[in-house]
């Protein structure tokens, strides 16, 4: 009987699967990727929303190929907050590196 060893399994062929595949991949891993669907990516639960600056640093000039169907140029970020002293309670950001910062700030 043949074993086959992987160093990493990886479930779902998605944008989140394929990209930790490649990148174990690349640094040498034996990674096997489990997919339910017909194709990598078949069912898509990123809401069809990529972030480029990201993408671009693991796969650079991923865009020059990729199917973008719209571009978007700006986003708000609003969630509601309850400490918030004036009695408002909903906040607001314009990017998502301003709100990633508010992460960070708040998990330390």
């Amino acid at each position: 009987m043949s074993e086959d060893i992987f160093d990493a399994i990886i479930v779902g062929a998605g944008l989140a699967g394929s990209v930790a595949a490649l990148v174990l991949a690349r640094e040498g891993a034996q990674v096997l990727v489990i997919e339910r669907g017909n194709s990598a990516g078949v069912k898509n639960v990123t809401g069809g929303r990529i972030y480029a600056h990201s993408l671009e640093r693991i796969i650079p000039g991923f865009a020059e190929h990729a199917p973008v169907e719209r571009v978007i140029t700006h986003e708000k970020t609003r969630f509601y907050d309850r400490k918030r002293g004036d009695g408002g309670g909903l906040r607001q950001w314009r990017g998502c590196r301003a709100f990633a910062g508010l992460l960070f700030r708040i998990a330390q």
